[in-house]
């Protein structure tokens, strides 16, 4: 939460490496809940815990967010079902 507080007013952090951090599938509803209000065009979330259920969540943000170009999810736990929200 408080990455997330800290995110929602930041206008000019491009790039963010979060990997190996444990965030989670509850930790990426938070993050995702801020990440359209952000300037972030580069988000590294590797190694994280995340399943279908954080990515989903992800999905929904990445409908209204512009900027991010470039997420990565690398050794993750995500199957079809999260690749398909994308």
């Amino acid at each position: 939460r408080i990455l997330s507080t800290a995110l929602q007013n930041n206008r000019e952090l491009e790039e963010l490496n979060l990997a190996q951090n444990a965030i989670s599938d509850v930790g990426i509803e938070n993050l995702a809940l801020v990440l359209n209000t952000t300037a972030l065009k580069r988000l590294d979330l590797s190694t994280n815990e995340i399943h279908d259920q954080g990515v989903q969540h992800l999905a929904t943000m990445l409908g209204s967010n512009n900027a991010l170009v470039d997420v990565s999810l690398r050794l993750n736990q995500v199957t079809d079902i999260g690749l398909s929200a994308l």
